[in-house]
């Protein structure tokens, strides 16, 4: 699914919690045939894939190559042709209490380096994982379940 808005949020009615819309990347290596992915570890605490809002005006994909680079000190080598993927779910805020429904939608990119150079105010930590062992780190099952659609995509196009 490919979110439109590109706002950090929108108003909500009072039936409805506000949507914080957010882009991010899937990184992805290889390293001796195998694939391995990048998570980090968010300030919060949980790991995850990069991601963030979009500036004003900014496209989603172009705000997903911008936060990677932000956040992680990497740059795309290529986007792999594929649909974004979309994960959302609902959180409460720490400060206000308040519930968000989060929507991001992930593009898969490819990158060279097993170099890191995480942004400090926002990732605490970063590390890279084959199939299982990111699978086994992601905090949340919506990233869990996000990450089983993104193997069984690429092992598709591997397997045409």
């Amino acid at each position: 699914m490919y979110a439109q808005d590109t706002s950090q949020s929108r108003l909500a009615t009072a039936d409805e919690v506000p949507v914080d819309v957010s882009f991010g990347i899937v990184p992805i290596r290889e390293v001796g045939g195998q694939l391995q992915f990048l998570l980090v570890q968010h300030k919060a605490g949980h790991w995850g894939f990069p991601k963030g809002h979009a500036d004003k005006g900014e496209l989603p994909i172009d705000a997903a190559v911008r936060e990677l680079r932000e956040e992680t000190g990497l740059r795309l080598t290529h986007r792999l042709d594929s649909p974004g993927f979309a994960e959302s779910y609902l959180y409460t805020k720490r400060k206000s209490g308040k519930r968000v429904r989060k929507a991001v939608t992930y593009y898969l990119g490819w990158v060279n380096g097993a170099e890191v150079v995480t942004c400090p105010k926002e990732i605490t930590a970063a590390a890279w994982g084959d199939t299982r062992a990111t699978r086994a780190r992601l905090s949340f099952l919506e990233g869990r379940l996000l990450f089983d659609r993104v193997v069984a995509h690429l092992q598709h196009q591997i397997h045409s």
